[in-house]
């Protein structure tokens, strides 16, 4: 990740780890956001174990009973694979974990408002890191025909475009069992210089592209998931400032109203 947000890291008085560093993709999300953590435990007891590494997590704000994560067992064994962490390929030290906060705590939007974690080995007695809270946005959520989640993702984050064939303003588009996304952006060059509505491909050219073919969700729940910097030819330098979609058929003769999501730059 190019850009991410650096989150107030909370070293707890009663371990004797340091404090690791946590960056979150995307850098701000909803308890119903898939979210990536990324931890580097360097400085920590885990600097250099080789062994596998559990997280333990719990929410912080918002809940008021049971708010440990069901995975929170110690010594961890094979029923806890929910909860075991990633270890880079290239730095050892550097940890992954991707969750969906209402699903792997099994609790709703309204009771996880921050949470909390750290990384543990087996046992408590193999080492572990400080505490880090990370606070987790309000969900708001207003039913619309288009609708971009996260609301605010950088262009290094994932972003899903939405469509309801429920409140579909082309009665057309409501019968449809194949949706496409027609694609294209406004990138702000290291020159100052605007580059204004660029597509991903041409118009004529979405129906044959299978990367653009939105996902079934069923019930009329259509989605269609990128990384904009992994999907745009991007110069260094470069800063993506808008994404514009449209929902259409194969072919193009059918289409719903132009979405537009807005890309917050971190400096």
């Amino acid at each position: 990740m190019k850009n991410t947000i650096l989150l107030l890291v909370v070293l707890c008085l009663g371990y004797s780890g340091f404090s690791q560093t946590v960056t979150t993709s995307p850098a701000v999300f909803t308890a119903e956001d898939e979210v990536t953590l990324t931890i580097d435990v360097t400085g920590t007891d885990l600097e250099g174990y080789t062994d596998d590494v559990w997280i333990w997590a719990w929410i912080s704000t918002g809940c008021s009973s049971d708010c440990n994560a069901p995975t929170n067992v110690n010594p961890a064994s094979e029923a806890q694979t929910a909860a075991l962490v990633t270890r880079d390929e290239t730095d050892p030290n550097v940890y992954t974990f991707t969750m969906v906060p209402t699903a792997f705590y099994g609790k709703s939007p309204a009771e996880i408002q921050e949470i909390g974690m750290l990384l543990k080995g087996r046992d408590w007695s193999n080492g572990q890191t400080g505490n880090t809270l990370l606070a987790v946005q309000p969900l708001e959520f207003i039913p619309t025909e288009n609708r971009n989640f996260p609301i605010k993702f950088t262009q290094d984050d994932i972003v899903t475009f939405n469509y309801d064939q429920s409140l579909a303003s082309n009665t057309s588009m409501a019968s449809l069992t194949e949706l496409y996304v027609h694609i294209f952006y406004t990138v702000r060059k290291s020159d100052g210089s605007t580059m204004t509505d660029v597509p991903y491909t041409d118009w004529n050219n979405v129906g044959s592209s299978p990367e653009l073919q939105a996902r079934d969700r069923g019930n009329g729940w259509f989605t269609l998931s990128i990384v904009p910097s992994e999907m745009f030819e991007l110069e260094e330098g470069d800063q993506l400032i808008r994404i514009g979609y449209i929902f259409r058929n194969a072919d193009g003769s059918i289409q719903g109203p132009t979405g537009e999501a807005f890309v917050t730059i971190l400096n």
